[in-house]
């Protein structure tokens, strides 16, 4: 049997029939290496352990390393399905952000959000139910009007009660 390693609090055998499986859903594609596998909505691969998902490039981290990342694991190439052992490194979130703004990226988080048409609850960001405001840190946001009417309601009859 392999050696056990640790990711995300999940302990799961790694041995060479598991890293056979994983290498073989992955094509090179330019630099990259890329997972061929399930995807997750912004483009990171994801592996099923024991009925858990877990991100593809944290497994090829672990694979190529012999030991489960202690922080996060970034992309140098910034390309999400990307498991190249030599474009992934670990750090911090403040690194991950610090990395981003370094290359211009910070504001994909941003786009992602600007293009939704409906809030969670399915209401539209029209004229007139969206409720645009700054943040203390000079962050512009919007909000669902409707729901942000419906949560006053409830929290003043909290209140009240």
């Amino acid at each position: 049997m392999g050696e056990k390693i640790v990711i995300e609090l999940h302990e799961f055998a790694v041995d060479d029939a598991f890293a056979e499986r994983f290498w073989s859903k992955v094509v090179p594609v330019g630099d990259c290496w890329e997972w061929q596998g399930a995807k997750g909505s912004f483009g990171y691969g994801l592996v099923k352990i024991d009925q858990k998902n877990f991100p593809t490039h944290r497994i090829a981290f672990a694979l190529a390393n012999g030991r489960a990342p202690k922080l996060s694991v970034l992309h140098s190439c910034d390309n999400p399905p990307c498991v190249r052992p030599d474009h992934l490194w670990e750090g911090t979130q403040t690194d991950n952000m610090k990395d981003a703004l370094a290359k211009g990226r910070l504001h994909m988080v941003g786009d992602f959000h600007r293009r939704k048409t409906h809030c969670s609850r399915g209401h539209p960001f029209d004229g007139s139910n969206t409720i645009r405001y700054q943040k203390k840190n000079g962050v512009l946001e919007r909000k669902c009007r409707e729901c942000h009417n419906s949560q006053e309601r409830e929290r003043r009859r909290r209140r009240a009660s």
